[in-house]
C-alpha cells in the first residue's frame, strides 16, 4: 500500500483523484490509514448513513419504534445536506440510519437530489416501507438513487393487515407497481421481510411478487426479541430458531431460478480483525429521537451525542477521543479493550435473543450504562458540540 501511495504521488494521481474522483481519493487514503491502524483519520468513512427522519408512518409488530416518545421531529433539510460537502468522498451513502422512515420527511425529494449533486461518484440509497413512495418522493428516487430497500414484510394482504398497523396494502402495491414500471436500469430494488410466525408462509409469495415486479433481491431476517421495561417484545411472534436447512435451500433455489438474489444471513459476527471503526459511521437517533453518533451496526450505543454542527463538522465526532479509543482497542487480543467491541464479539446478531443476552453480558462490566428501553451504552454519555 505504501508503494502504491508513493507511486500515485510520483505521477501526481492523488491530487488528480482529489479533484476528479474524490471517492477514489478517499479510498486510497482510508486504506493507508486502516492498514496502519491510525486512530486519528484524515480520510472519511467509506460508508455513511444519516437519519433524515425519526418519524414512521405505520406501526409494525416486528418493530419497537414509537413516534409518541420522540422529543421532536428530527427532519433534516436540504440546506443541512448542502453543508455536508464532505459527502463527495464517501463511497456508499444511505439516507437512512435505522430509525423512522425517510420518506415521511417532506424534504426528502430535495435531500435526495442535493445528495446526488454533492456526491456524483457515490452510491446513494435509502430504506423505506414504501407507503409514501409516490409523487415527488418517487420522482426523486428514480432521478437520484442507486438502490432502494423496501421493508414490505408481507406479500399477501391478509398477512400485511395482521402484522402492520396503520399501513395500506393496496396503496403500497400501487406504489411498487409504479416503481416497477418506471424503474431505470441503474436502480436496484430489494425487498425485505422480518420472519415471524405470522409471516412465514409469505416467503414464496414474496419471491413471486419480486419476480413479477422485476426487482432484484429478497432479504429475510429473524425477528429479534427486545427487552422493553424488562418485558420481552416480540416473544409471541418469534420463531426463535431457523427453519431446517432443506427448507431454506428450496427457498433459495426457487428464488435463484427466477433470477432473484436471496439473502438469509445465518450468522452475523464481526471478523477476527474488525475494521468497521475505519470503514463506517452513522448519525442516527436514539429511541427518543436525540442525535447519536455510532460506528457500526453492533447495536451497542457509543453514547456519543452530537449537535447539529456534526453534519457539517463531521470530523469532530469521527475523530472524537472516544472513537479513537475504539480504533486503538478494537482488535486487541484475546478480547477487545473496550466494551462496545467486547460485547459485539460475544454474540451472533442472527440469534433472535441476542438483544436479551447482550444485556446479561453487559451487567457486570464497569462503565456500561443502561436505560429501561434500550441496549447497553458502552461509555458515559457525552455531547460533541
Amino acid at each position: 500500500m505504501i508503494r502504491q501511495i508513493k507511486r500515485l504521488l510520483k505521477y501526481g494521481l492523488i491530487p488528480y483523484y482529489y479533484i476528479v474522483n474524490p471517492v477514489k481519493f478517499n479510498l486510497l487514503i482510508n486504506e493507508y490509514e486502516r492498514t496502519h491502524e491510525a486512530t486519528k483519520l484524515y480520510s472519511y468513512p467509506l460508508s455513511f448513513g444519516v437519519n433524515i427522519s425519526n418519524i414512521c408512518n405505520q406501526n409494525c409488530l416486528c418493530c419497537n419504534h414509537d413516534n409518541a416518545i420522540m422529543r421532536d421531529r428530527n427532519w433534516l433539510s436540504s440546506e443541512t445536506i448542502k453543508e455536508m460537502s464532505w459527502l463527495r468522498f464517501v463511497k456508499d451513502i444511505q439516507l437512512f440510519a435505522g430509525n423512522g422512515d425517510p420518506l415521511t420527511n417532506p424534504n426528502f425529494p430535495e435531500i435526495a437530489r442535493m445528495t446526488r449533486k454533492i456526491a456524483p461518484h457515490s452510491q446513494i440509497g435509502t430504506f423505506t416501507n414504501g407507503l409514501a413512495l409516490n409523487g415527488d418522493n418517487l420522482d426523486a428516487v428514480l432521478e437520484s438513487l442507486d438502490t432502494i430497500h423496501i421493508s414490505l414484510n408481507a406479500a399477501c394482504e391478509e398477512t400485511y393487515d395482521k402484522i402492520i398497523l396503520g399501513g395500506d396494502f393496496k396503496r403500497s402495491m400501487k406504489n411498487l407497481r409504479e416503481l416497477s414500471e418506471r424503474r431505470p436500469p441503474n436502480l436496484k430494488v430489494e425487498l425485505s421481510m422480518i420472519l415471524m410466525k405470522s409471516s412465514q408462509n409469505d416467503i414464496i409469495p414474496m419471491i413471486d411478487l419480486i419476480h413479477k415486479l422485476d426487482f432484484q433481491r429478497l432479504i429475510i431476517c429473524h425477528l429479534i426479541i427486545v427487552t422493553l421495561d424488562d418485558q420481552q417484545f416480540g416473544e409471541e411472534e418469534s420463531l426463535k430458531t431457523d427453519l431446517d436447512e432443506e427448507t431454506w435451500a428450496k427457498y433459495k433455489k426457487y428464488a435463484e431460478e427466477r433470477g432473484i438474489e436471496f439473502s438469509f444471513p445465518t450468522t452475523i459476527k464481526p471478523p477476527e480483525n474488525c475494521y468497521a471503526p475505519w470503514l463506517s459511521a452513522f448519525i442516527t437517533n436514539d429511541l427518543v429521537g436525540d442525535r447519536i453518533f455510532v460506528l457500526c451496526c453492533s447495536g451497542i450505543e457509543t453514547n456519543l451525542y452530537v449537535s447539529p454542527k456534526a453534519y457539517s463538522d463531521f470530523k469532530s465526532a469521527w475523530n472524537h477521543p472516544r472513537i479513537q479509543q475504539i480504533r486503538a482497542t478494537v482488535n486487541d487480543k484475546p478480547l477487545p479493550g473496550n466494551n462496545i467491541c467486547y460485547l459485539c464479539k460475544q454474540l451472533d446478531r442472527t440469534d433472535p435473543e441476542w438483544h436479551h443476552k447482550i444485556r446479561k453480558l453487559a451487567e457486570p462490566l464497569n462503565g456500561v450504562f443502561f436505560a429501561p428501553n434500550d441496549l447497553p451504552k458502552s461509555f458515559p454519555k457525552e455531547m460533541v458540540k
